[in-house]
């Protein structure tokens, strides 16, 4: 009888321990909640991110607690987890926003903080860009490439990620992993706008994702003589990259190309003829390939000509 009664004892006093340990987490919960708050008002970026960062910790810590045996301060407490969750959403725009007013060196820190907090926040959705564009300021360009291969592993339609994968891997002569990374650009420009992107934003990352996947995929498909799609694709492009020499010129020469390749063994006079007068607006434009188009002009003139 003393027996079960002192074990009742110690149940009840390790359930009461229990409850005292649960409260005081919510109290630590509370405590961490105002100081970020006080913190984000505020400039200091160091204290943003060292209160977001306990504030994210004390979440953690609460969630984990013992769930209480009682159905009412069950209840509250499963309430207090849910909400616990959209704080640490307030957390991470925290140190998100701090590092959109920070410089570069200010922005890799508060950013890589972030990354390693949640890497699938969704304010790294836009700040894997902000992150490249600030290993770009800080002359750090040559870790993009690993930070973009995480950033498409959480968000695989991010624009930004797969142009610098897109170009690191055409750079070193992988042309089928460049041409992939090309065709999820494309794909990528005809998703919906990521939720916390402003329209104008959007329209300009659709753009960079049309004009840059549409141009890569073209012009490596001319290099790897695959005409058809080369032609399909650098007819998309064309509009869209005029202005900018270096990538007109390209396209307008392996249009000129996989015109000329497409209509030579067709017997396709009309082909010859469009590739003809690509090649001649290609010997116009100042780029690494305007002689090749100059010379090409002459060749693809005559050969048509003679063509019934």
């Amino acid at each position: 009888m003393k027996l079960n009664v002192l074990r009742a004892s110690q149940a009840a006093m390790i359930a009461m321990l229990l409850a005292v340990g649960t409260a005081a987490f919510a109290d630590e919960l509370d405590d961490a909640y105002a100081a970020m708050q006080a913190a984000a008002k505020g400039d200091d970026t160091a204290q943003i991110k060292k209160t977001a960062l306990d504030l994210c910790a004390a979440v953690k810590k609460y969630a984990a607690s013992t769930v209480p045996d009682n159905p009412v301060e069950k209840e509250e407490f499963t309430k207090r987890v849910e909400w616990s969750k959209s704080i640490q959403v307030e957390a991470e725009y925290a140190i998100y926003a701090a590092a959109l007013k920070s410089p570069a060196e200010t922005k890799l820190d508060l950013l890589t903080a972030l990354e390693e907090e949640n890497p699938k926040s969704r304010y790294m959705e836009l700040g894997y860009s902000v992150l490249l564009g600030a290993l770009t300021e800080t002359g750090q360009s040559a870790k993009g490439p690993e930070v973009a291969e995480r950033a498409v592993a959480n968000f695989p339609n991010d624009i930004s990620a797969l142009l610098v994968l897109t170009e690191d891997s055409y750079a070193k002569g992988q042309k089928d992993k460049a041409l992939g990374n090309a065709k999820k650009m494309v794909a990528a420009a005809g998703k919906s706008k990521p939720e916390d992107l402003s329209g104008a934003d959007w329209e300009r990352l659709k753009g960079i994702g049309l004009s840059r996947g549409y141009w890569y995929s073209g012009v490596i498909e001319g290099e790897k003589n695959q005409y058809f799609p080369c032609n399909a694709d650098l007819r998309l492009a064309l509009p869209l990259v005029k202005g900018t020499d270096a990538m007109y010129g390209p396209a307008l020469y392996y249009l000129g190309l996989c015109n000329y390749r497409i209509g030579h063994e067709t017997a396709n006079k009309q082909m010859e003829v469009e590739a003809q007068h690509f090649f001649e607006q290609c010997a116009q434009v100042k780029s690494r390939v305007s002689q090749n188009c100059f010379t090409s002009a002459a060749a693809v003139k005559k050969e048509a000509g003679a063509m019934r």
